[in-house]
């Protein structure tokens, strides 16, 4: 009586069809198998059965993941009961109280305390303590004075801050106020402005520490951490800081202007109410000039890193922003601002013809055609003329501006 033919089971194939990789199919029991027949080989079967692991049943398995899931709660529970006691702990409970050495906070890595979640709360608030407290070894980093830090701010003010006005500083403002109101921006003031290089790594080394522990471990986000970010962005040293951060600050720049809503309208009552399950805090009720000028900062700054780099998309222009601009430049609330709004318009044209189809790369022979260059090339020029034709006539000659169009 012929029985149907069956494959092998696993692990019980004769040596000729496992040593060739076949399907071992066996026509009658104890009989050999179709391919040694049809070859005519011998059918060696294999002396020893492979052994296979025990398999544990479902009941071990689930009594050991409730046994970790215990563990981890009643950890969660004794840590949450403890309180820390500052006194005795190694660690406070403010991570930014940490001492600093040479400019960067210790971290403690033989025990982590964890911490239950926390309200959200300023950077400046956050650094506050710990920029203060450290202030003398801030301004020795290297074991030798700076300089005077009156004449880093001006410098600052008069070298730097005039080519890209994302920020106003008043005149009369003094580098202690700086360093008392806003002291993580004060910091990337005098990070791109001291002159000494071991000072500036240090430094620049102090606040990544800052940006690491605030922005990413505690996801702080407000608008003295965005416009330190841009001044490190627009004047950091990439021979000092020795790896590539404009990446990596500009998209925390674009996500901290999604986070606080400075690319949208501010939000109404009514939207509040609609939005009770994404109620976000954080986000002002009202937009401020501060917030216009940093939010077209985040635009030219992105663009330009995108235009060289070519590693990240700039931040997508929105309705709101060219409110931003226009606001602005009815409002003049400093000479800079219309600087601002030129340079912003500028750039704008700069990324049209990044997106046009003549930067495209068409290859290929089924490509379609590119479009006669000449007819964006007129449309550019006319924005281009009509942008130089509203420069105020006291920006006529400046060479900032200049710069700006001819680079246009």
């Amino acid at each position: 009586m012929e029985h149907p033919a069956q494959h092998a089971a696993y692990g019980t194939a004769c040596m000729n069809c496992a040593r060739s990789k076949c399907r071992c199919i066996i026509l009658n029991p104890g009989d050999t198998c179709e391919r040694c027949q049809r070859l005519g080989k011998d059918c060696v079967q294999p002396g020893t059965k492979r052994k296979r692991d025990m398999t544990r049943s479902a009941t071990s398995k689930n009594k050991q993941l409730e046994a970790k899931i215990d563990g981890l709660v009643s950890l969660l529970t004794s840590t949450a009961g403890s309180p820390v006691n500052p006194a005795n702990s190694g660690t406070s409970a403010d991570p930014t109280n940490a001492p600093v050495i040479q400019g960067i906070p210790e971290l403690e890595t033989q025990h982590v305390n964890v911490p239950m979640p926390i309200p959200f709360r300023p950077i400046n608030e956050s650094i506050q303590a710990s920029t203060t407290s450290t202030a003398a070894s801030l301004q020795t980093l290297d074991g030798s004075p700076v300089e005077n830090e009156q004449e880093l701010l001006h410098e600052f003010m008069a070298l730097r801050l005039v080519h890209l006005p994302f920020m106003y500083i008043p005149s009369q403002t003094s580098a202690a106020d700086m360093r008392t109101t806003r002291p993580f921006l004060w910091l990337c003031i005098r990070a791109v402005s001291t002159r000494p290089t071991l000072q500036q790594s240090k430094l620049y080394s102090y606040i990544r520490s800052i940006v690491g522990l605030s922005m990413v471990s505690n996801l702080e986000r407000s608008i003295e951490g965005l416009l330190g970010l841009l001044v490190c962005i627009a004047w950091g040293n990439l021979q000092v800081h020795r790896r590539p951060f404009l990446t990596l600050f500009t998209q925390l720049a674009i996500s901290i202007v999604f986070n606080l809503g400075l690319n949208v309208r501010p939000p109404s009552g009514l939207d509040e109410r609609a939005n009770y399950r994404f109620h976000k805090p954080w986000v002002s009720g009202s937009r401020t000039m501060e917030e216009r000028r940093a939010v077209l900062g985040v635009y030219l700054l992105s663009s330009i890193v995108s235009c060289n780099l070519d590693r990240i998309d700039t931040l997508r222009w929105t309705p709101h922003m060219s409110e931003c601009v226009h606001q602005l430049a009815d409002i003049k609330e400093c000479e800079s601002d219309s600087i601002l709004v030129t340079v912003v318009k500028l750039q704008l044209i700069v990324e049209q013809i990044r997106q046009s189809p003549l930067h495209e790369r068409r290859v290929g022979r089924d490509a379609p055609p590119k479009p006669p260059a000449p007819f964006y090339v007129k449309a550019l020029q006319a924005e281009l003329d009509d942008v130089k034709r509203l420069v105020p006539s006291e920006l006529q000659k400046s060479r900032v501006l200049l710069n700006y169009i001819h680079h246009a």
